[in-house]
């Protein structure tokens, strides 16, 4: 009885460390330390713990600014939270860069912290950079660009500066991300073609890849070599008029065997290539193709590359005229279409044409036409089952052929929803809401399990 009652826990601190470690690690970083103040055996237990989460604003001062005797105060902090370290699993940091004074010890000491963590095995990285000034270069330390531990890499720049990456040229064979599947960059800017090209061809399992905001000044051309790659976000800046000329017109050709999603945004500034991408299954394209004088012919291309999937999403902005869709390509295993864009004229039957698979489809339209001299049927009409037409605008009785149209000859069709949004008073076939939709729901049908739903909506 004795003996149970001396084995008995009394405090936290009659447990184990590594007990103790596991504790502290559901804390935020800077939380879990100011446990060091206890007492002695609670002085390095914080160490323990085997993901730093660090943010300098959260740190020392709530009005969102930080003193230079402050931000010294913090890479200290930074520094000493790594070193005490054997094993650092995970590293997320929020970090500012300030003044021409401190801002090359900054750099400095986060290129510091970067070789720290590679010693310490780091399978984690995420760095935050608040940039306060105009440029900020970083050199990645040649020990990180051979790191073998490591799995995910974030770096994103935020706030008004420029966050430029230094790659040594050239990269020696040994430096390669062996183990690297998730990689983002963030509003960051790449300035040498050899070393940015041998960077993204060093990346034999990357499985995610991420370019959003990046720019790549006076680079030509970017091969992106990634064998085991199965996601590709890319989103361009937001347009600017004032941008250099050497900001535009790369040709990035990305070789991912193993592709399955892909998304753009962007002005299609510069020319994108999908080599040999027999996987791909789903794509989402958002772009302003009017922007540039080339816009949708680098549109079309990028469609051309992935016209095998199954699953196509495009939002063009502001309208699509039909003669913006004579180049349209053919998808013929496209099974889902969902064009998220304002289509005038006669893009419907060019659509319909050129989807022979297709089984859902939803467009934007302004105005609904299809041709009363169809020749043949449409290919994709004999397995359609669903189809939503949102139709803008107050012709609303230049969509009525088209309804009637697909009613009468979609074999399978399961579902027609129409949604009308107009502005002002409505236009319609009897001169009211309720019978024009009573006159679509009694419009003939070729499949007997087909439900219509129409929907009126008016804005100001």
């Amino acid at each position: 009885m004795a003996d149970e009652e001396d084995n008995r826990v009394r405090s936290l601190s009659d447990l184990p460390d590594n007990v103790l470690g596991r504790v502290l690690s559901f804390l935020p970083t800077q939380e879990a330390s100011r446990t060091s103040i206890l007492s002695k055996s609670w002085r390095y237990l914080w160490s323990l713990t085997p993901n730093l989460d660090l943010d300098d604003q959260r740190a020392y001062n709530p009005n969102n600014y930080l003193t230079h005797s402050t931000n010294l105060l913090f890479l200290n902090y930074v520094e000493r939270s790594i070193s005490l370290r054997k094993f650092t699993k995970s590293f997320h940091l929020k970090f500012s860069i300030y003044d021409d004074r401190s801002n090359r010890h900054d750099v400095s000491s986060l290129e510091s912290w970067i070789t720290g963590l590679v010693k310490r095995n780091v399978e984690a990285v995420s760095l935050s950079l608040h940039i306060h000034r105009r440029v900020i270069s970083i050199d990645f330390p040649d020990c990180f660009l051979s790191c073998k531990t490591l799995v995910d890499f974030e770096i994103e720049s935020t706030k008004a500066g420029a966050l430029v990456i230094y790659i040594p040229e050239p990269l020696r064979p040994s430096m390669c991300f062996s183990s690297l599947k998730t990689l983002s960059f963030i509003n960051v800017t790449f300035t040498n073609e050899d070393s940015t090209n041998q960077l993204f061809s060093s990346c034999p399992v990357l499985e995610e890849l991420t370019l959003n905001q990046c720019r790549w000044w006076d680079i030509k051309a970017l091969n992106v070599l990634a064998p085991k790659l199965l996601r590709l976000t890319i989103i361009e800046p937001a347009y600017n008029a004032n941008e250099p000329e050497e900001f535009r017109n790369c040709r990035i050709a990305v070789l991912g065997t193993n592709l399955m999603h892909f998304k753009y945004e962007g002005i299609f500034r510069h020319e994108y290539y999908l080599c040999n991408s027999p996987s791909l299954d789903k794509a989402c394209i958002e772009g302003f193709p009017k922007v540039l004088e080339h816009g949708y012919y680098r549109l079309y291309r990028i469609l051309r590359c992935i016209s095998n999937l199954k699953d196509l999403e495009i939002r063009l902005v502001p309208k699509v005229e039909e003669q913006d869709l004579y180049n349209m390509p053919m998808f013929k295993n496209v099974t889902r279409l969902h064009i998220l864009s304002r289509v005038k004229g006669n893009g419907l039957m060019k659509i319909l044409q050129n989807s022979p698979s297709l089984s859902e489809i939803l467009i934007f339209y302004e105005g609904i036409y299809l041709p009363f001299d169809i020749e043949s049927l449409p290919l994709c009409l004999s397995h359609l089952k669903n189809i939503e037409f949102r139709v803008y605008g107050n012709e609303i009785i230049t969509s009525e052929n088209a309804f009637k149209y697909l009613l009468e000859n979609a074999f399978v069709l399961k579902k027609m929803i129409i949604s009308f949004y107009w502005t002002g008073s409505l236009t319609s076939f009897s001169g009211d809401e309720e019978n024009f939709r009573k006159y679509i729901l009694e419009l003939p049908r070729r499949s007997k399990d087909c439900e219509v739903y129409v929907s009126f909506f008016i804005s100001w």
